[in-house]
């Protein structure tokens, strides 16, 4: 891990003058500037060195945005209202962050932000800027009002988890992973230098900073071990120990000052402390006096678990979040008193069937703003309530869209993309599309003319375009785990059975005939667990099956079931990752990780064959391959990767071409065009945000994205859910369906428009075929 004293902002790019569109957005920017506004701001320009003024920005709005709205695809962890509350800012699990007017529950900006869950967001005191932090990605600011990245804080590769402000703004913290241990970070914001650091021998997640940013207070697992430290000094003041003795160790969940009160003398600090008592939680809200490090007392208790903690900026309410099963409940207290010698019990907010994340009050004190996710009707969103009656005032949500892309495949200019809950076909030639029925957990056969699922204890095998079932497959045990996988021929279909033999799973593949549904061949990998169907590879030509795990990757012969060849990697360590063959066979790469499970010296291995011979090691720090795939000519191997980005690799010379960034998840998939090289070579990726997207592999740009558009649920109409669909280029130029206007708007500076307004201009109806013919 770097040093943190050597951490420092690093500008990303200059904003534009408009304000919108900067660096790290998913908004997608079209338009030419208004002659008349170019000719205002040539004049306005020209009379800088005549008044010698130093003029602010002009925010003058030149490009139309397409802006499609698409819900989170999952959780919603963290909320932050703007400065003036209109708006609403949302991080979720799916590594994005959106920002709503809230009034009309419209979608204004999304950004990809850490390529992973985001566990922290925090809002400036001024309101200009708003911070946030994940698994990956360090920290990084945005423009609070036009979501554009303004600078990165910490190194990207790292994990931090929580962030807090003083009240003045002129002091920020963090917590970052150090090694089952963690690091808080100080900085002073007025030149971004590091005031001091320090490290607690435990992983914590709780952080806050005192009003006027002279003390931190951190929480954890272990509560004696969390503690509240003086930010110059980084010395501890006094520690946030139970004074119960005789009951279990508490962890701190939550922790939070009380924001200063008009005429109060002292400085409190609030914090969530959970027990476990007979498997069942405990939680105690405790009051702490700060200065004198004495506990004043306990604010409530309950047999539940508190999750949240949350005061008002004026101080006079607390606001608490509880789930108890399926239901989740906030409750607000009154804090009266100068020293805050009481606190009254004011209001339940009831939220059932809600999963509740990242409560956060506005800065009049007046609403009160929750993400999370609910169960039925499934949907991740977040909801605005008035603080003062406890009164719902706004859902922010925006249309569903929770189909994840498990495979994406080009072949000639046909595209198909295979999702959770929706596929669907182009045929950029003929122009025309074709959604494809299917079960959830389905697999394509390459000539899409069979889906194979698991229903119950058995493998089903249909016909890919009327449903029709044809076989019902069950191995030995009768169990399957969800692992399936076609030949590239289409003959044949892997499943993996889950047996006992003794104490120990193991899981032996059976090969089975697509026409006749009769077992071919059981192979027993009984010392190998391959943990992921993509784990697991066919040859070319459908003779040899590549099986990675244990340590080793092993080539075992279709016809006989016996195995071929062992490939021991030089770094023997798990081999859990991705197994993949060239297209002629004469390949085979996999993912292959150290002993120690380092991340850090994971990497990609390829071997030739028929010899075995280890021709190339793939540097992969810092990040586990989700998917593999060659180029027709075998010079190039795209790697996916759990955090979003896939890197591009020269086969031969070992050297990375480039890094593709735009997924705002895992990549689930990879797979290059079947014809073209040089500039007109495709690579197509399939992402867990329910997005494929095609880029260009001779300069790595992004050349479009596509997205299956799924609408609300209606009994009466299920297929209603496959029928939408869009193409999308970075500039905004698109082809859709005749009804997915429904998802889009054009921004224009602060308005948002329908789809018609810039259909006429933008709307393409060749749009894919002339992006996979290089046009």
């Amino acid at each position: 891990m770097k040093n943190s004293n050597c951490a420092s902002p690093r500008p990303v790019s200059s904003p534009p003058i408009y304000g919108w569109g900067e660096k790290g957005s998913n908004c997608h920017c079209i338009g030419v500037l208004n002659f008349y506004k170019v000719l205002v701001f040539a004049i306005y320009c020209l009379t800088i060195p005549v008044f010698g003024a130093t003029p602010a920005p002009l925010q003058v709005p030149v490009k139309p945005e397409l802006t499609l709205q698409i819900a989170h695809s999952e959780e919603v962890t963290v909320t932050a209202f703007s400065a003036d509350g209109k708006r609403l800012i949302t991080g979720s699990d799916d590594g994005t962050l959106k920002w709503w007017n809230i009034q009309r529950s419209e979608l204004l900006v999304t950004t990809a932000t850490h390529q992973g869950p985001l566990y922290s967001l925090r809002m400036s005191p001024e309101g200009e800027t708003v911070a946030s932090a994940g698994r990956v990605g360090g920290v990084k600011f945005w423009n609070a009002r036009t979501g554009g990245l303004m600078h990165t804080l910490v190194d990207e590769s790292e994990s931090v988890c929580a962030l807090a402000f003083s009240s003045d703004g002129h002091t920020f913290a963090c917590i970052r992973d150090a090694n089952e241990m963690t690091e808080v970070v100080i900085w002073d914001t007025r030149n971004w230098r590091v005031q001091r650091s320090f490290q607690i021998l435990e992983p914590t997640s709780a952080l806050a900073l005192s009003p006027d940013g002279s003390l931190v207070a951190v929480g954890g697992r272990d509560s004696k071990m969390a503690g509240v430290w003086e930010t110059r000094a980084a010395k501890l003041r006094f520690l946030l120990s139970d004074q119960d003795v005789s009951k279990p160790v508490s962890s701190i969940s939550a922790l939070s000052f009380v924001p200063q009160r008009r005429g109060a003398s002292e400085s409190l600090l609030a914090t969530v402390n959970i027990q476990w008592l007979n498997n069942k939680p405990h939680s105690r809200v405790k009051l702490w006096n700060t200065t004198t490090g004495r506990y004043l007392y306990d604010v409530t208790q309950t047999e539940t678990y508190l999750r949240e903690i949350a005061f008002s900026p004026d101080g006079t309410t607390l606001a608490l979040g509880e789930e108890v099963g399926s239901k989740a409940t906030v409750n607000l207290w009154e804090l009266e008193g100068k020293v805050m010698s009481q606190s009254l019990f004011r209001q339940s907010i009831s939220l059932p069937d809600i999963r509740l994340r990242g409560i956060t009050f506005s800065p009049d004190s007046h609403s009160l703003a929750t993400g999370g996710s609910q169960s039925y009707p499934t949907s991740r969103m977040a909801w605005v309530f008035d603080a003062r009656t406890g009164e719902l005032s706004s859902q922010v949500t925006a249309l569903r869209n929770y189909n994840a892309i498990s495979s994406a495949s080009l072949v000639g200019e046909q595209l198909v993309m295979i999702g959770d809950t929706a596929s669907q076909e182009w045929d950029a030639v003929a122009g025309t599309t074709r959604q494809i029925k299917q079960h959830s957990g389905d697999v394509l056969s390459p000539d899409n003319k069979f889906f194979a699922h698991i229903y119950n204890d058995e493998v089903r095998i249909e016909d890919a375009k009327s449903g029709q079932l044809l076989h019902s497959l069950r191995g030995e045990k009768g169990v399957q785990s969800a692992f399936l996988l076609f030949s590239p021929d289409s003959q044949i279909l892997l499943s993996r059975d889950s047996e006992t033999v003794g104490n120990f799973y193991h899981h032996p593949l059976n090969l089975w005939d697509v026409h006749t549904g009769k077992r071919l061949q059981k192979v027993d990998i009984t010392a190998y667990s391959a943990r992921q169907s993509n784990s697991v590879a066919f040859s070319p030509d459908s003779k040899l099956l590549a099986v990675g795990g244990g340590g080793l990757v092993q080539l075992w012969d279709v016809t006989t079931g016996k195995m071929h060849l062992e490939l021991s990697p030089p770094i023997q360590g798990p081999q859990e990752g991705p197994v993949v063959f060239s297209r002629d066979g004469r390949y085979v790469a996999a993912t292959v990780r150290s002993k120690s499970d380092d991340l850090a010296l994971s990497s990609i291995q390829v071997w030739e064959l028929p010899s075995g011979k280890l021709i190339q090691q793939l540097s992969n720090p810092g990040e586990r391959a989700t998917a593999l795939a060659f180029s027709a000519n075998n010079a190039l191997l795209a790697v996916g990767s759990k955090y979003g980005e896939i890197d591009l690799w020269n086969v031969t010379t070992g050297i990375l071409s480039h890094k593709l960034e735009g997924h705002s998840n895992q990549v689930n998939s990879v797979a290059f065009s079947d014809s073209g090289t040089g500039t007109n070579l495709r690579l197509v990726s399939g992402g867990t945000d329910g997005t494929a997207k095609i880029w260009d592999t001779a300069n790595g740009k992004l050349l479009a994205t596509c997205q299956i558009l799924r609408n609300q649920w209606s009994d009466t109409e299920p297929e209603r859910l496959l029928r939408d669909w869009i193409v999308y280029t970075p500039d905004g130029d698109y082809q859709a369906s005749a009804e997915a206007s429904l998802y889009i708007r054009w921004r224009l500076g602060d308005d948002l428009l329908d789809a018609t307004a810039y259909q006429a201009t933008m709307f393409r109806p060749n749009l894919l075929q002339q992006v996979l013919a290089g046009e």
